[in-house]
């Protein structure tokens, strides 16, 4: 299991562990009084839903690598990379990032809005996750991500099909 699957699974067991050591009154207090959304297959930073195991990793990656390159997460942008894409992507990015003097992975020289994270159908070995980027002057962006199914490694990220 990978450090940051880990420490995700933690910090859900510690949440529930403090929901259950409250009080009845606190525990009700706590808990939200309005249901939680329809699951869907699309998860969007604004309204987050339940979301596939690839949707949910890519949409992860995302959020880790957008904070890097802001400067306001743990981790440099390069090791964000290297933890979720396998060493032949990343080498392709690398390329694809010197060709268009722009960022690899948001294909663009500045970061997205927002994204929403689709389910673009899979296969026994590998799922496609379609990311839409939405920009501040009202445009989108599709970029296509391949996931491994085994280890939900993203092994390519392309712009769509012209």
């Amino acid at each position: 299991m990978s450090l940051r699957l880990r420490r995700t699974a933690v910090a859900l067991t510690l949440s529930a562990l403090a929901l259950t050591l409250l009080p009845a009154g606190a525990r009700a207090a706590a808990l939200p009084l309005t249901p939680a959304p329809l699951a869907s297959a699309t998860l969007t930073k604004a309204t987050p839903m339940k979301a596939t195991p690839t949707t949910a990793q890519v949409d992860t990656f995302l959020t880790e690598y957008r904070s890097a390159v802001q400067g306001s997460g743990p981790e440099a942008p390069a090791e964000v990379r290297k933890g979720y894409l396998t060493p032949k992507v990343n080498a392709a990015l690398d390329q694809w990032a010197a060709a268009h003097d722009a960022d690899p992975v948001f294909r663009a020289q500045n970061v997205p809005d927002s994204w929403t994270v689709s389910d673009g159908g899979s296969s026994p070995t590998a799922a496609t996750v379609i990311v839409t980027q939405n920009w501040g002057d009202g445009t989108t962006s599709d970029v296509r991500y391949e996931v491994r199914l085994p280890d939900l490694r993203i092994t390519d990220l392309t712009d769509p099909p012209a």
